[in-house]
Formats: C-alpha cells, sequence, structure tokens
C-alpha cells in the first residue's frame, strides 16, 4: 500500500480544553462495531452511562441538545478521562484526520473544520509539501478503482498543486491557471482521449517554466469589470444562503459578511490580494479533491469547487475583517461535512450559469478596468 500525508501531519496535537470550539457537538458521531462492543461490555457506573447514552441500534452517540453528553464542563471528554483513549470510538480517535482510499493508495489530510489543524495548516510559512511512502499494509484491491485513470488524476493533481505553490505569479493567476488545465484535461476525458492528457501536462509545465505568457489571450476574453464581479459574488453569498445550517455560529457568520460585502458594493479599489494562507486552502482543497474524479471523471467539478471555497473564503475575510483562520473551521464544517450541502455544491458548480468556468475564471482575475 502507499500510504501520502501533508509534512505537517506529525505536528498536530489536540488543543483538548484550550480549543476555541469544540469537535464534541454539531454533528452526529458514529460509533464502530469494536467501540460497540467495548461499550456493551463496560462495567461500573461508566459502562452504565454509556450503555444509557449509546443509541445501540443507530450504532451513535445520542446528544443531548446538539452536544455529546459526555463533555464535561472543561470542554473535555469524560469518556476518555475515566477510561483512556482506547475508550474513544476510532471516529473521536481519529478527528479531525481525514483518509480516502484508492484501491492500494491510501492519503491523509487534516480537516479544516478543527480550529487547531487550521491553525497549524494556514500558520506555515514554506509551501505545503507531501510524502509518500511504502508499507506492507494490505490495501483495496485496485480492481475496484480504474487505475489508469487514476494515474492521470495524480498527475493532474500534482501539476495543480505545482501551480499553485509558484510564487512567481499572484495567486488569482495560478488559480485561473489551474481552471483551465482542469477544463482541458476534462474535455479530453470526455471525448475519450485520455492518453493525450500527460503530454498535454507536460507541455504546460514546459510553458510555465519558461515563463511563456500563453493565457493572456483566454484571459483577456473573458475578464470582468468589478462592478460585474461584485455581483457574481454576491450572487455565489445567496448561494450559500440555501444550504441548510449545521449550526448557529454559521448563519450569523454569513449574515455579518453579506451585510459588509453589500455595503462595499460599487466602492472604488483594485481588489485584496491572497495572502500566503489561501495558497495553503487552495492547495489543501486540490489536494483532497482533484483524486475523487476517479469516481465520476469530473475533475473540472472538483477544481471548481476548490476555487470556489478559496475564493468565497478570501472575501469574507476581506468583509468581516477578521483572519480565515479563527472562522474557517465553522464554514467548513459546513460546506465539508454535510453531506447534504457537499452535493447541492458540486450541482450547482455543474449546472449554474453563475459557476460556469469563464465566470469563476473572471472573478479570480484582477478586474478589466475601463
Amino acid at each position: 500500500m502507499v500510504i501520502r500525508y501533508p509534512l505537517y501531519w506529525k505536528q498536530f496535537h489536540c488543543a483538548a480544553g484550550q480549543c476555541p470550539d469544540t469537535c464534541c457537538q454539531g454533528w452526529d458521531i458514529a460509533l464502530d462495531p469494536q467501540t460497540l462492543k467495548r461499550y456493551r461490555k463496560e462495567k461500573g457506573n461508566l459502562g452504565k452511562k454509556l450503555r444509557q447514552k449509546v443509541d445501540l441500534k443507530k450504532s451513535c452517540l445520542s446528544f443531548d441538545g446538539g452536544v455529546c453528553p459526555f463533555l464535561d464542563s472543561e470542554g473535555l471528554c469524560s469518556v476518555q478521562k475515566a477510561g483512556g483513549e482506547e475508550m474513544l470510538s476510532r471516529a473521536c480517535r481519529l478527528y479531525p484526520r481525514h483518509t480516502e482510499e484508492y484501491g492500494s493508495r491510501r492519503e491523509w489530510s487534516l480537516s479544516f473544520s478543527c480550529p487547531e489543524a487550521t491553525r497549524l495548516i494556514l500558520e506555515q510559512e514554506k509551501p505545503l509539501e507531501f510524502a509518500e511512502k511504502e508499507t506492507l499494509k494490505k490495501g483495496r484491491p485496485d480492481s475496484e478503482i480504474d487505475r489508469p485513470l487514476l494515474d492521470i488524476l495524480l498527475a493532474v493533481r500534482r501539476s495543480a498543486i505545482e501551480i499553485s505553490q509558484d510564487r512567481r505569479i499572484p495567486l488569482g493567476f495560478r488559480m485561473a491557471m489551474v481552471l483551465a488545465m482542469a477544463k482541458d484535461v476534462q474535455r479530453r476525458l470526455e471525448l475519450g482521449r485520455e492518453k493525450e492528457i500527460l503530454p498535454y501536462i507536460r507541455r504546460l509545465e514546459e510553458r510555465r517554466m519558461a515563463s511563456r505568457p500563453w493565457l493572456w489571450p483566454v484571459w483577456e476574453a473573458v475578464r470582468k469589470n468589478r462592478r460585474e464581479q461584485e455581483r457574481l459574488i454576491l450572487k455565489w453569498e445567496d448561494f450559500l444562503w440555501e444550504l441548510p445550517p449545521w449550526e448557529k455560529n454559521w448563519r450569523t457568520l454569513l449574515k455579518k459578511a453579506c451585510r459588509a460585502l453589500e455595503a462595499a458594493e460599487g466602492e472604488a479599489g483594485e481588489g485584496e490580494d491572497f495572502s500566503v494562507a489561501f495558497e495553503h486552502i487552495l492547495v489543501s482543497y486540490l489536494d483532497l479533491y482533484l483524486p475523487g474524479a476517479v469516481y465520476d471523471g469530473d475533475v473540472l467539478t472538483k477544481a471548481k469547487m476548490a476555487l470556489y471555497h478559496c475564493l468565497m473564503l478570501q472575501k469574507m475575510e476581506t468583509a468581516l475583517e477578521t483572519p480565515v483562520k479563527e472562522w474557517l473551521h465553522i464554514y467548513a464544517r459546513e460546506t465539508e461535512h454535510y453531506e447534504e450541502n457537499v452535493k447541492a455544491l458540486e450541482r450547482a458548480l455543474k449546472t449554474r450559469t453563475e459557476f460556469r468556468t469563464e465566470e469563476i475564471m473572471a472573478c479570480v482575475l484582477p478586474a478589466k478596468i475601463e
């Protein structure tokens, strides 16, 4: 098995009682079979409480008002306090570590829904790096996936991340380059011309290294003025209101950002710069999403989603006048962990006119001056 993980992976440590939020509320916590078996056999007061607060039929914890019944007044887990880490369910023990498996390949990441994971990732000064290693563990059979397609997608991801981390170029232009590449790859996939993709990627890398302005004609054709950009961004924010909220903090945050953006509409300016934190956000989402196209062949929508999150977060940070690392965990819980919202966003990015490739590209590029 091949295991891939970001180099910052081993630096993560739970902030426990110092966390500004808690992962013990706002969602269901599923219990794996081994944990359920352990909870059924546990004796004493801990065992009695476990059996009272666990839904054995649904294999999950029974929350009280959206909060885990084992969360104590100090923001700590009373189960772990009483029985040690081995008493935690697999979900609780691993979070915010996230895993994706593609046949004999396993990929690890940290979720932005955890404030401490977000801080760790966004405070990295150097470009994010990833490691791969071979292990003796056996993963799922490669026959479960399209291995040639996965190899293509891994090459697309590698190139997309290299483009995203090329700090000679403003991040908005890097995002446009990634989107243009994803569109070209998608077209070849739909036409059954997969054999053209790897040579195409190599040509793109040669052009980029030679600093050839090969995309300028495309960019000039799609660029919009600032007012047109603002109208699109407001439509994108309207879509966020369509998503059912998971926790009350989300609507409070969104309302504040929307009011600030609407108040600023039409004001003069050349737009805001993307900080290094947004490079890390873009790379993290590309790293997570692009290989997932092995299941539906839709690499373009995966790239759109990464850019959408990055751009919306940048606009919200400007509006809120608060660093994105302080509230990204709230955004991530709504747009990544709530399955209904993830599917709704994918559908919108694929079907709505305001999310066409050209519209997204126009919003990441500098506004046209008229």
